[in-house]
C-alpha cells in the first residue's frame, strides 16, 4: 500500500489532519458526523474507506476556504518507487501531483524526488529541478579520493576516482 498512489494519499492526508485536528470536520464530514453522534458503531470498519480518503484529499486540495489560513507544502521522496497497476502507471500519478499544485498554486506546493526516469523528468521543466547529484559530485569526488590515498598519486588515481564517482549514478551510499 505504501508503494501505491492511494497509500499516498492517505499519508499525506493523515499528516495534515493530524497536525492540523480542527480540519477534520470539514475534510470527512461524514465520518465526523458519525463520531461525533456517539454512533461511531454505525461505522462498517474501523479503517476508513479509501473512497473517503480520496474524497477527503479532494477536499483538502479543492477547498478554496481553507486556504484562507492554510497552506500546504507536501514533500514526497521515491517516486520511482511508485508501483503502479495497469489503471494506474507512473504517468497518472504525475499528472494527479501536477493538479494538486494547479488547484491551488498559491498554497499547494510540492518537492518530489526520483530518479531520472522518463516519466518523472517529462513532467518537470528544467527550471523546476534541481538535480542533486550534479550538486554533490565534487564532495563524493573528495570522498573516493580521501578512500583511495593509500594509491600513489598519478594519472591512475584520478581516473579510478572519476570512473567509480561516475557508476554511482549519483547515489551517495
Amino acid at each position: 500500500m505504501q508503494k501505491s498512489r492511494l497509500g499516498l494519499i492517505y499519508s499525506l492526508l493523515y499528516s495534515v489532519l493530524d497536525s492540523h485536528r480542527e480540519l477534520i470536520p470539514r475534510i470527512l464530514p461524514g465520518l465526523w458526523k458519525i463520531v461525533m453522534s456517539g454512533r461511531s458503531s454505525e461505522l462498517p470498519d474501523p479503517k476508513i474507506h479509501h473512497k473517503d480518503v480520496e474524497a477527503g484529499f479532494a477536499r483538502l486540495i479543492s477547498d478554496p476556504k481553507l486556504y484562507e489560513n492554510h497552506s500546504f507544502c507536501f514533500f514526497i521522496d521515491g517516486l520511482d518507487e511508485f508501483e503502479g497497476s495497469y489503471q494506474e502507471d507512473a504517468k497518472l500519478l504525475m499528472q494527479q501531483l501536477c493538479s494538486w499544485t494547479t488547484n491551488a498554486p498559491d498554497n499547494v506546493k510540492l518537492c518530489v524526488s526520483s530518479r531520472e526516469y522518463n516519466v518523472f523528468m517529462n513532467a518537470f521543466s528544467d527550471s523546476n529541478r534541481i538535480r542533486l547529484h550534479q550538486l554533490t559530485r565534487l564532495d563524493m569526488m573528495h570522498y573516493v579520493s580521501d578512500k583511495l590515498e593509500h594509491l600513489e598519486h598519478g594519472t591512475d588515481k584520478v581516473k579510478i576516482t572519476k570512473a567509480i564517482v561516475d557508476n554511482t549514478n549519483g547515489i551517495f551510499l
